[in-house]
């Protein structure tokens, strides 16, 4: 898709800053602009007068050189930044945009594949095109701008960008980052052809299903494990009653002999009431998980038989 650049566009005047809304922005470039690929140039245009390339924050890992706030407030941008800001500024015009990271012919020529640029593509009239604003950006010469930037051929365009997903080399059959980086492996360039839009989107749409289908196996993990947190929390504190009314219950014995039966009968209700609440606690597990922690409800239960015989002998004594 060849485009013309003769057009006159006629900005808005509106000052950059961290509280003009991207809306409003968006709104400001494109207003008298008619048709979306002529929006889309008018964005990349408006980016490339109004920001320039932070090249002293190339290597802050901060998000001051990429957040969009921060780069209508300084007017400075690293690739990143210019990604981000694009592709809302397309979106805020109803124009379907994607950011896209990956490699760039720096790691092809240091032989080092690590990810350090970031671009867009935008799809217009159903067909799916590359954009690099940062690259397209040609310095203080607002009017020179790399054309070839914009609307990327894809068989060029792949020579300098890797994207890390294939899908956005936008290529029939996608080449491998050896070939990109090393050139081994690589195809006959002259049988290389440009995938069609059907198959990007199918892609894209198995990849937003698979999306959903982690963000709901994360969601049930996240789901079971706060449930066997709370199982967990239930069986500590089942334990913590068992564990005091055996306090209570070895406090009795160790008493019977010389407290008086008042003192003595405190001791087993309350020994026979922390029991009983340990059951319950107990009970709870099983109804939620179905594991019946059978030895400490036996335990329980032998203890609480015993108790509750001490305590009617007692009290028939009075």
């Amino acid at each position: 898709m060849k485009k013309a650049f003769f057009i006159v566009f006629y900005f808005t005047p509106l000052i950059l800053s961290a509280q003009n809304s991207i809306k409003e922005l968006s709104a400001s470039i494109t207003t008298g602009v008619y048709g979306d690929s002529l929006k889309v140039v008018a964005i990349a245009k408006w980016m490339i007068k109004n920001l320039e390339y932070d090249i002293k924050n190339i290597d802050n890992p901060s998000d001051e050189p990429r957040a969009i706030p921060s780069v209508l407030r300084r007017k400075k941008a690293v690739c990143e930044g210019y990604m981000n800001l694009f592709e809302a500024l397309c979106k805020e015009s109803n124009i379907q945009a994607v950011s896209i990271t990956g490699y760039t012919y720096k790691s092809k020529m240091s032989r080092d594949p690590e990810v350090n640029h970031g671009w867009n593509a935008v799809k217009i009239n159903g067909q799916w095109y590359l954009m690099d604003v940062t690259w397209a950006d040609n310095g203080d010469d607002y009017e020179a701008i790399d054309e070839q930037y914009l609307w990327a051929d894809p068989l060029i365009f792949i020579k300098k960008h890797f994207p890390k997903n294939h899908i956005w080399q936008l290529l029939e059959n996608p080449i491998s980052l050896d070939c990109f980086v090393w050139d081994k492996n690589c195809p006959d360039w002259s049988y290389m052809k440009k995938s069609n839009t059907s198959s990007i989107d199918n892609a894209l749409m198995l990849e937003a299903k698979n999306r959903e289908k982690e963000r709901i196996k994360q969601k049930e993990e996240m789901r079971k494990y706060k449930a066997e947190q709370k199982n967990n929390a239930l069986y500590n504190t089942a334990w913590q009653y068992k564990s005091k009314a055996d306090r209570l219950y070895n406090q009795y014995k160790a008493k019977r002999a010389t407290e008086t039966t008042a003192v003595l009968i405190s001791l087993l209700k309350e020994a026979i009431k922390t029991y009983e609440i340990s059951n319950k606690y107990f009970g709870e597990i099983y109804e939620k998980t179905g594991i019946l922690h059978t030895k400490p409800i036996n335990n329980n239960g032998d203890g609480l038989r015993e108790l509750k015989e001490y305590l009617e002998n007692l009290e028939n004594k009075q």
